[in-house]
Order: structure tokens, then C-alpha cells, then sequence
């Protein structure tokens, strides 16, 4: 474990606890009863997330004397720092796309570009920060957790934003917001930002490889995460086109994961381990000899 990458770990913990209640009082002062309600979603949502992912078998098992802090680190890190980080960002991209020919790709570049390059920054300062982490796999499930830090906000802004721009019912705005993002693509973030992670991941772990070996797994993972992002936040206007688009680019996000879920799955089967000690190892078949 690094200290340094450990204390700078705390400290994005402490801002991104500050910028998610921020996030949380938001949507409750927009929408008292609704933004609870989406609050209350979120967390079952959040839980259930947690819950499958703690179940691959390539999740990071806890062992004396290590603490699970890394999950805290990560979840607050999208819920709270890439959202801060992503803004400044993000909004003059869109400012500058919706007043120009590309108003279609406007959300695309606001929203894929600031936020998948945020998020991606927190892999890497988490999976540098615990010395628990330490397998490519780990890359790929710290993105999971940021990605579901980042989504579980979003979710609640969403939910008491949608029931403040419905026309007719609060209410009405509310469940079509929610229901839109449970139908179409639930867990975007969360896959994007694990795709990312699983470059990341080899790029810090694997033994043995070249530097340029690590850079082109940390840009080609990072760019499949982004094209997935950038296609999804695409307006085609018209209905039938953008269910088709959302269908096809659902199927090619979760069979990416699925594949890299049971290559994960394998790696961590065929892992040996490894083991550190300071002291000098010798064969005990051997007599050491003491030079005078």
C-alpha cells in the first residue's frame, strides 16, 4: 500500500462524502416526499448491486488486519469527486455542442468524455492505495463500485428532477424517470467504468509487460468504455431508431462484462498467489557458511 496514494484516498473520501450529501439534499429540497422516495429506491438498488458483485468469486476476499474501506473509498469517489470533477467539464462541452451542428452528440461529449475520464482516475488512485488490491480482476470490480457510487446519485437527482419537469403529476415524472432508467440500461455506469477498470487493472498488475503493453490496455479498455457511453448518450430524435441503438449497445455492454467476468473468474482459479517475506529464504538441505 501506498501512503501517499492512501492519504489522498481519504481525502477524495471526505470530499466525496461532502459533494453526495450535497447531491442528497438537493433532491430532497426539489422534491420533499419524492427525492425520499428516491432516496429509499437508490438504497435497495445500491444494496442489491453490492450483493451480486460480493458474490463473483473474484471478489476480494477479507483477511485479518485488512479492512473493507477500499468499497467506501470507491463508491464515494463516483458519488461525490468524479461528479465534482466531471462538471466543469461536462457543461461547457454540452453549452458548446447544443449552439453548434452537434447538437446531437452533445450529451455525448458532456457526458461520456468529463465522466469516464473522472471515474477512471479513482480506479487507479483506489487500486494504488490497498494493498488488498493487487490482481488485474481488482481493477475491473473497483470500477463496478465506482460506477454504482456514480449511478446511485444520479438515479436519486434524476428521480426528483423527473417529477419536477412532468407537466401534468410530480408523480407521473417520478416513475417514468426511475422506470426509464431501470428499463433502458440499468447500470451503464457501472459497466462502463468496470471496463475501463479491467485495463487499469492489468496495467498496474500483470508481471512481466512491457511499458507500452500497459499504456495501450489502460487506452483501448478506456476508449470500448467510452464509445459505449458516448453511443448511449447519442440522440437519434426519432423513437424506433434510439430503441434500436439502446437494444444493440445493452446486449454488446453486459456480454463485454459477462466475458469479463468469467475471465476473471478463471484467472483467479488458475492464481497461485505470491508471498513476501524480508527475511533471506534458503533451501534447509543447505548449510550457510559465516565468512570471517
Amino acid at each position: 500500500m501506498s501512503k501517499f496514494f492512501y492519504i489522498l484516498t481519504i481525502i477524495s473520501m471526505v470530499v466525496g462524502g461532502c459533494v453526495a450529501t450535497a447531491m442528497f439534499l438537493t433532491a430532497i429540497l426539489m422534491s420533499p416526499g419524492l427525492g425520499l422516495i428516491s432516496i429509499v429506491l437508490t438504497a435497495v438498488y445500491f444494496a442489491l448491486v453490492i450483493f451480486l458483485l460480493s458474490r463473483l468469486p473474484f471478489w476480494p476476499k477479507k483477511k485479518p488486519g485488512q479492512s473493507r474501506l477500499w468499497i467506501y473509498a470507491a463508491l464515494l469517489w463516483g458519488g461525490g469527486v468524479a461528479i465534482v470533477l466531471g462538471l466543469p467539464m461536462g457543461t461547457p462541452l454540452i453549452e458548446i455542442f447544443a449552439y453548434t451542428s452537434g447538437h446531437a452528440s452533445a450529451a455525448s461529449w458532456g457526458g461520456a468524455y468529463p465522466e469516464e475520464i473522472t471515474k477512471t482516475l479513482g480506479v487507479v488512485l483506489i487500486c494504488l492505495a490497498f494493498t488488498q488490491l493487487s490482481r488485474p480482476w481488482h481493477g475491473l470490480l473497483v470500477g463496478a463500485v465506482i460506477g454504482l457510487g456514480f449511478e446511485t446519485v444520479e438515479n436519486v437527482l434524476y428521480g426528483a428532477g423527473g417529477a419536477q419537469l412532468h407537466q401534468d403529476s410530480d408523480w407521473l415524472g417520478f416513475w417514468q424517470s426511475w422506470g426509464l432508467r431501470m428499463i433502458a440500461g440499468p447500470g451503464i455506469h457501472i459497466m462502463c467504468t468496470a471496463i475501463a477498470g479491467w485495463g487499469i487493472g492489468w496495467a498496474l498488475f500483470a508481471a512481466n509487460k512491457s511499458r507500452g503493453w500497459r499504456i495501450r490496455m489502460v487506452i483501448g479498455w478506456w476508449l470500448v468504455a467510452f464509445a459505449i457511453h458516448f453511443a448511449w448518450n447519442y440522440d437519434l430524435v426519432a423513437l424506433t431508431p434510439m430503441v434500436i441503438k439502446v437494444l444493440i449497445i445493452m446486449v454488446a455492454m453486459y456480454y463485454i462484462f459477462a466475458r469479463l467476468c468469467i475471465t476473471s473468474t478463471r484467472l483467479y482459479r488458475e492464481d497461485v498467489g505470491h508471498s513476501y517475506t524480508s527475511e533471506i529464504i534458503t533451501r534447509p538441505d543447505l548449510k550457510c557458511h559465516q565468512t570471517q
